[in-house]
């Protein structure tokens, strides 16, 4: 698999296996854009509760 990876060059990689990904190599930057993606839409959901639970306390 370390060829595959080198021949990227620092790009995003996936081995398929049967046509299907089973393997995803991201650049440090792409994942951290995917992790901050993933806090987004935690804290955008934790978010929503807390506007629904100050509505239910208004009325």
């Amino acid at each position: 698999m370390g060829r595959f990876l080198k021949k990227g060059n620092g790009s995003d990689v996936a081995i398929l296996n049967g046509n299907y990904p089973a393997f995803n190599c991201l650049s440090p930057y792409i994942f951290v854009c995917y992790q901050e993606l993933v806090e987004d839409t935690e804290l955008n959901r934790i978010a929503g509760e807390r506007m629904r639970q100050r509505h239910r306390l208004a009325e």
